[in-house]
């Protein structure tokens, strides 16, 4: 507290606070911060920077109805891996204004090096703006937040759901297509998807066993539907539904454990597991793949059976 004073009238005691209030002067300011960048107004520059960006774009009040869609988009971009994996083979090159950055990951993209070629984005609206889009193409996993701040602002945008099975990747397929206006083209990737499906499920062989997946997050039998296709269609059994023990895998060993690997020198749970002495000992074949084809529900899946098949064969 700060020291007491008699009040005029001598009867009540009044405290002063004797820290008193000041503006700060020009300057006190901290040099190279804008003069709006005072104590206490935490506005961080880049984001000042995109409001500012997005002011620009938008002339007219937000709305809260959607653009409208774009019938044939010329300015693709794509935030997502597996918007970008399809796109790919979906429009042509030069429609495609950028890709999201895991596209050119050979260690997470199955078309990393017909992706290398295109711009990378990362998925902020500040840098998607200046690209000019007349279609962004995300999910709502992780990445709505961007899309509605774009659609406030008469950018159109499309939605993408994961898949879970080969019935879901159809429908991800269609509605793309649709959205880009390649529906022929759509429809030819679903039918190339449904020949190699033939191909592999044409086999009169008896299946050669259960089968346990090694991932990032250690044994599973399949962590959804299409994982436990993409055994089948490899003549393989899932063992059953949810994780597996180490301990059950000795009890009741599998014909094969098969892993999805990430990077050779990168240590993860699953490089771990690969030591243990109770892994090198079982009686198992191990099928390694890349975590790349496997990561990404698309079109493109069917090889991961295809790669698993020719490793199964004696």
């Amino acid at each position: 507290m700060g020291p007491a004073c008699r009040s005029p009238e001598g009867s009540q005691i009044r405290w002063k606070n004797p820290v008193k209030h000041r503006v700060p002067s020009k300057e006190s300011v901290e040099p190279g911060r804008p003069t709006f960048y005072l104590p206490g107004v935490r506005i961080r520059w880049s984001l000042f920077l995109a409001l500012a960006a997005i002011a620009a774009a938008c002339p007219h009040p937000l709305e809260a109805s959607p653009p409208p869609p774009v019938l044939h988009p010329q300015r693709i971009v794509s935030i997502n891996l597996v918007s970008d994996i399809i796109l790919l083979d979906l429009v042509d090159p030069g429609r495609i204004v950028a890709l999201s950055w895991l596209a050119a990951d050979p260690d997470t993209s199955p078309v990393a090096d017909r992706a290398s070629g295109f711009p990378k984005t990362r998925g902020q609206v500040e840098a998607i703006l200046p690209l000019k889009p007349d279609l962004v193409i995300g999910t709502l996993w992780g990445q709505d937040r961007t899309l509605k701040l774009l659609e406030q602002i008469r950018i159109p945008v499309h939605r993408i759901e994961l898949a879970q099975n080969y019935r879901e990747i159809e429908s991800t397929i269609r509605s793309l297509a649709l959205a880009v206006g390649e529906t022929e083209r759509g429809e030819s990737l679903i039918s190339r998807m449904h020949e190699r499906l033939a191909a592999l499920r044409s086999s009169q062989e008896p299946p050669r066993g259960g089968a346990v997946w090694l991932s990032q997050a250690g044994f599973n039998n399949g962590e959804n539907e299409l994982s436990r296709e993409i055994l089948l269609d490899a003549g393989w059994l899932p063992m059953g539904t949810g994780s597996y023990s180490l301990e059950s895998l000795v009890i009741r060993p599998p014909g094969a454990v098969i892993e999805a690997r990430y990077q050779v020198d990168h240590p993860t749970l699953a490089s771990r597991l690969r030591q243990h002495p109770a892994v090198r000992n079982l009686p198992a074949q191990t099928l390694v793949i890349r975590l790349a084809d496997f990561l990404s529900a698309s079109h493109l899946t069917p090889s991961v059976s295809e790669e698993l098949r020719k490793q199964s064969l004696p």
